[in-house]
C-alpha cells in the first residue's frame, strides 16, 4: 500500500489535524530517525577496535559466545566483536545484541563511557548525519509545548550524549541500562530494553498525562510504537518496516 510522502512541514499537517485538546505528545526513535545510522553501534565497533571493553563481562561475552556456537577464547572486546559479526550476519538475535552492547561497557564508570562515546561519535560525525528534515517538528512542538521525548533500544547514556551532540532537546528519553553498583557499570541490565512490543511500554511511561499525538520511527521495530500513537511517521523507513507499512492505517512517510 503506497503511503503519501511528507516533509517536516507536511508531517506537522498532519500532526495537527490529528490533535485533540489538551496536553499532547511526540515519540521519537533515535537511531535511523534522528540520525542516519546507528550510535550504539558507532560506540560498540569503536569499542571492540580500541580494546575498550573490560575483563568485566567478560562471563557474560563467553556464555553468549558458547550459546551461537562461536569460539570463546581472545579478549573480551575480540569476544565483543566475535558476538557483533554473527549479529551482522543473521546468527545472534538483535535484542540480544542489543542487550550485550549495553553490559558490555562493564567496569567502566558511566562517565568513562560519556566521554567515550564523545570521542567515537564525533569521529564517526555524527552531526553531520542529522535529520535536518525534522527540525521544524521540534520547532513546532517546543512552540505548541507538546512534550517530547525519545526511546531507544541503544544504551541511554550513549543516546543522551548524541542527542546533546547533535543540539536536540527533548523532554525525556528512555534507552537501555545496564545495572550500576558503586559508580561502576555491571554486566548485567537494571531493565527491559526498549525494543520492539517494549517500547510503546516506555513511550506511555513517558508520555504519562498526555495524548500520544505522533510517533516517527525507521525501522520494523518501531511498528508497535508507530501503532500507538494518532499519526506515525516513518522516517527514511528501512525496507522491513517498508514491508509493514501496509498494516498501518495512521502512517505517512518522511524523506
Amino acid at each position: 500500500m503506497t503511503k503519501e510522502r511528507v516533509d517536516g512541514r507536511g508531517a506537522i499537517e498532519w500532526l495537527e489535524r490529528a490533535r485533540v485538546p489538551g496536553p499532547a505528545g511526540i515519540a521519537f526513535d533515535a537511531d535511523g530517525t534522528l540520525w542516519a545510522g546507528d550510535v550504539g553501534e558507532d560506540v560498540f565497533e569503536t569499542a571492540c577496535d580500541t580494546e575498550f571493553v573490560r575483563d568485566e563481562p567478560r562471563e557474560g561475552l563467553e556464555r553468549v559466545c558458547a550459546a551461537h556456537g562461536l569460539p570463546v577464547n581472545g579478549s573480551p572486546s575480540e569476544l565483543a566483536r566475535r558476538i557483533y559479526a554473527a549479529y551482522r550476519n543473521g546468527q545472534v538475535d538483535e535484542l540480544l545484541t542489543c542487550e550485550v552492547m549495553t553490559w558490555s561497557y562493564a567496569g567502566h564508570s558511566p562517565d568513562d563511557l560519556v566521554g567515550f562515546a564523545r570521542e567515537a561519535l564525533a569521529a564517526r560525525k555524527l552531526v553531520d548525519r542529522v535529520r535536518r528534515a525534522l527540525e521544524p517538528v521540534f520547532e513546532f512542538a517546543l512552540r505548541e509545548e507538546i512534550r517530547t521525548v525519545v526511546v531507544s533500544a541503544s544504551p541511554e547514556v550513549i543516546v543522551t550524549e548524541a542527542l546533546r551532540m547533535a543540539g536536540i532537546a527533548v523532554s525525556a528519553m528512555k534507552g537501555a541500562q545496564p545495572a550500576v553498583s558503586d559508580g561502576r557499570i555491571q554486566p548485567r541490565l537494571a531493565g527491559r530494553v526498549p525494543y520492539g512490543p517494549e517500547k510503546p511500554v516506555a513511550g506511555r511511561e513517558l508520555l504519562s498525562g498526555h495524548d500520544w499525538l505522533g510517533s516517527f520511527g525507521d525501522n520494523a521495530f518501531d511498528v508497535e510504537m508507530l501503532k500507538a500513537a494518532r499519526i506515525g511517521v516513518a522516517v527514511h523507513p528501512k525496507p522491513a518496516l517498508v514491508a509493514r507499512l501496509g498494516e498501518l492505517s495512521n502512517v505517512v512517510v518522511l524523506e
